[in-house]
């Protein structure tokens, strides 16, 4: 019996390694992983809530809520080798170097502006929860960014090679409305599941019209609009 429940150990927790390669950039795409990448999404949100605690525990809440603007967002990057960001930047480079006469000649600095714009954002949004006690919600933006990857890679496979269908939502789910009853705000949690499920199809939507085609990049953009949405979020539900 002992023996059945430590080799079950192992391999869930050789999921949760697969599954956490795959979201810090160290892996292509694994099928198999995608529904313990939540799970994986779980660990980098509870890196930032402990890094966010240590902070308000060292300094001041306003200066605490400073620095974590700065740091916390910057260590996400690293430690999801900074694939949301850089898909958003694919993004911008390759409308800059749209065809001639395609967009107007404004279009390359409304694109610089819209990714400085979403990283102040998420810088904001960070410092303000940390800094107003709610580091707590941390952990949840990279849970829903993570099931909104593995819809992308499920959604990607081949026939008959999708291993979880929605499996990877469901556990979303149950974390993200634990987080939420944790942080006093399942309401707020709940709407942050619905919207990071809504926009994967509206996101593909613009981005096909904008690039032709989807690719891997795209699947990395969302990391990033997910998280910046269920930041904000937090901040007006949390505010009041």
């Amino acid at each position: 019996m002992e023996k059945i429940v430590s080799e079950s150990c192992v391999k869930k927790f050789k999921q949760w390694q697969a599954a956490w390669a795959l979201l810090s950039g160290h892996a292509a795409g694994l099928p198999e992983a995608s529904a313990w990448l939540p799970a994986a999404g779980l660990t980098a949100g509870l890196a930032l809530w402990l890094a966010a605690t240590i902070l308000l525990h060292l300094f001041p809440a306003s200066a605490a809520g400073l620095l974590s603007a700065v740091l916390l967002p910057a260590w996400l990057w690293w430690l999801t080798a900074g694939r949301g960001l850089r898909g958003v930047i694919d993004v911008v480079e390759r409308g800059q170097a749209g065809k001639p006469g395609a967009q107007s000649r404004y279009a390359p600095y409304w694109n610089i502006l819209a990714l400085q714009g979403l990283v102040l954002l998420k810088a904001g949004a960070v410092g303000w929860l940390v800094g107003a006690g709610h580091p707590l919600w941390l952990t949840l933006p990279p849970v829903l960014s993570a099931a909104a990857f593995a819809d992308y890679l499920t959604g990607s496979n081949a026939p008959g090679q999708s291993d979880s269908g929605a499996s990877h939502w469901l556990s979303a789910a149950v974390m993200a409305l634990l987080l939420g009853h944790l942080c006093g705000s399942v309401i707020a949690a709940g709407l942050a599941l619905l919207l990071a499920w809504l926009l994967i199809p509206f996101v593909s939507g613009w981005l096909k019209g904008r690039k032709g085609s989807l690719d891997t990049s795209s699947r990395y953009v969302m990391l990033e609009v997910v998280e910046v949405a269920t930041l904000l979020i937090g901040v007006l539900f949390l505010a009041g």
